[in-house]
């Protein structure tokens, strides 16, 4: 990157080697700090040269195009053509809109963590055509970043509602009623995803597919030069998440297809209303060909309650899987709102797409399966997650250079749950007209393993020569996700390892449920020769050097505080020097806020103690500041770490 350059119509310009991407006018949410933190940990010429590519081959199928008789139906759009020729035609999943009011799920309306709800943050919704932006659900917050779309399209409007809607209809209030959205027509949806990913866009929506319509046998489960593209802007952008509606059955051939093969995009599938257990009659299902969980999550989705187009107070019901992929996005803006709020930084998007697949509601036999994946979302239990790290939940960010790495943890009385998450490299075996390849895509193979007294534990499979099996346990060589679920308390060692060669370190995200304690281990990296201990980096602590005065994700301007009586209050903070835990003493209570510092005023940390004790554990050896802010003022102590 050659230099950000900052003005009233343009909030970033990130100019490349060999190229640009430019990302112009207004930009509603999210600080330039931590825009330009993403976008310092994103991959720019890479995503440079994509984009690029992307153009060429769009520039060639609108060559190709012209003067070509418009032919596909009033809800399609010819966006390419096949590798064998097949016309490929985007459709929204939706299955209709009826008049008739119908109810949310509850889990659109929840805040127990008293969020604001998508305040300050900023989400991509790409649909087919733009919605209605005046409507009173959403005005003023609504973007149309895309001037090539019909306006007042009706999908559009309701999947932006079910994001968005503040509530002036409560039935209609939207997952994140504060929050804002750039609206983008779908036909270069791969080309502006690109350049909003590299500007620090988190996650965005995508409601819509290909068409199955008179497409050959071969498409179904059939990893795509589209997938590929999908799984390479989420590679070299490794904090934005796709979310995309996994499709609806319209000929009978019911796999998913197009884009929603990819591996690093979040498909969501769709489940009744009424009974949560089974999938709807029109939600596609998998495998891929290399036998893959897709749909990854599912969501209600019969019904769904939202604004229209036909006027600023319209409302209608629709269904599909259009319907359900919207409620998972807009619960992913509010896990990466919640935490920034309270662990000081963004997720990463195999953090965030983890989350929302490892605190899913198990449907039927316990296990993933090919029709609802890993269980129907559940908005609070995600938020949880978040909320309780470093108490009851773990989330371990570290990367997989050449040896395994081992963490300990002691399991509460109901066990513990595991998940692996990690974000791949794009897969090398694009299809051209083969049916049911068995070719395996996953490029980076981790693994995860625990073991108590003896025993090892092998994460959940499923068998994709027999899709409708219940999971076993085995070595799964296809997911770039995988969960072990242990039901007994008690210490467990946990290895995270690989298979086969890396072509580039790969980052990995730990996630743990059902801790006993609030204090999270060390982590230790086993070589040929001996076994190194080294401090595992979780979510509220960023890697080193990734704070400084001038580039702090969390932008801190600390209130001064009124000069306040605090000759009574002598404070104490020990051990010191501190390994794991810094325990506070002398507070008239053991609840304070805290900020830790670097001795350059740097933050590396910010947190709330509930019973006199700031965890240290993922701090680097050295000396630090601990400013504690309590009912008498705030005060600063010295500590060293070891």
């Amino acid at each position: 990157m050659n230099g950000i350059k900052k003005s009233i119509n343009c909030i970033l310009a990130l100019c490349l080697l060999g190229g640009c991407l430019v990302v112009c006018g207004k930009v509603y949410a999210q600080n330039p700090e931590q825009r330009s933190f993403i976008v310092k940990n994103s991959n720019l010429n890479a995503l440079g040269k994509l984009k690029r590519n992307l153009e060429q081959r769009q520039t060639a199928f609108q060559n190709a195009t012209k003067g070509l008789l418009k032919t596909q139906k009033q809800h399609e759009a010819l966006v390419g053509f096949g590798t064998d020729g097949s016309p490929l035609y985007f459709e929204n999943q939706s299955i209709g809109k009826v008049l008739s009011p119908l109810a949310t799920p509850e889990s659109v309306l929840s805040n127990t963590l008293d969020l604001p709800l998508g305040s300050g943050m900023e989400i991509g919704v790409w649909d087919q055509g733009l919605p209605r932006e005046s409507h009173q659900e959403f005005s003023g917050r609504v973007q149309l970043a895309d001037q090539n779309g019909p306006l007042n399209y009706d999908h559009a409007t309701m999947v932006t509602g079910l994001i968005l809607a503040k509530g002036t209809q409560q039935a209609a209030k939207g997952i994140a009623p504060n929050a804002r959205a750039l609206a983008f027509n779908w036909s270069q949806d791969r080309i502006e995803a690109t350049e909003q990913a590299a500007n620090g866009l988190l996650v965005s929506n995508h409601s819509y597919g290909i068409s199955p319509d008179h497409l050959p046998e071969w498409y179904f489960g059939a990893y795509l030069k589209i997938s590929a593209d999908w799984d390479a802007i989420q590679y070299h952008a490794p904090y934005y998440l796709s979310v995309t509606a996994s499709g609806n059955d319209t000929n009978s051939a019911g796999r998913v297809l197009g884009f929603n093969t990819a591996k690093n995009s979040l498909s969501v599938g769709a489940v009744n209303n009424e009974s949560l257990a089974p999938r709807t009659a029109y939600a596609v299902y998998g495998p891929t060909d290399d036998g893959r969980i897709k749909p990854e999550i599912v969501a209600a989705a019969n019904g769904m309650y939202s604004s229209g187009s036909g006027h600023d107070s319209d409302y209608g019901s629709g269904s599909g899987t259009s319907f359900a992929a919207p409620q998972v996005s807009g619960v992913a803006l509010l896990i990466q709102e919640l935490a920034l709020k309270t662990q000081g930084a963004f997720l990463k998007a195999a953090a965030l797409k983890g989350i929302l697949m490892h605190t899913a509601k198990d449907l039927g036999v316990l296990g993933p399966d090919y029709e609802r994946g890993w269980g129907l979302l559940q908005q609070e239990t995600a938020l949880d997650f978040v909320n309780d790290l470093g108490h009851e939940t773990a989330l371990v960010l570290d990367q997989m250079t050449h040896d395994a790495k081992t963490y300990t943890f002691e399991a509460g009385p109901g066990g513990l749950k595991v998940s692996l998450s990690w974000t791949d490299l794009p897969g090398k075996h694009i299809n051209k007209g083969t049916t049911n390849p068995k070719a395996l895509q996953l490029v980076h193979d981790l693994d995860l393993r625990l073991y108590k007294d003896g025993q090892e534990y092998k994460p959940f499979i499923l068998d994709p020569n027999i899709p409708f099996a219940p999971a076993t346990l085995g070595d799964n060589f296809r997911d770039p996700f995988e969960q072990i679920i242990v039901t007994e308390a008690g210490n467990y060692a946990i290895e995270v390892r690989y298979k086969g060669t890396l072509e580039a370190p790969q980052d990995f995200h730990l996630l743990v449920s059902g801790v006993a304690g609030n204090e999270l281990p060390m982590a230790t990296e086993t070589t040929e020769n001996n076994t190194v201990a080294q401090n595992t980096r979780a979510l509220n602590l960023p890697a080193e050097g990734d704070f400084n005065p001038s580039n702090s994700l969390l932008n801190i301007q600390e209130t001064e505080q009124p000069a306040q009586d605090t000759s009574e209050v002598s404070l104490i903070a020990f051990p010191n020097p501190a390994v794991n835990t810094l325990k506070v003493k002398g507070l008239p209570s053991t609840a304070f806020k805290y900020y830790i510092y670097r001795s350059d005023g740097s933050v590396v940390g910010k947190g709330e103690s509930k019973n006199g004790e700031v965890g240290v554990y993922r701090l680097s050896s050295g000396l630090y500041i601990l400013k504690v802010f309590h009912q008498k003022g705030q005060h600063s102590l010295k500590f060293f770490k070891r």
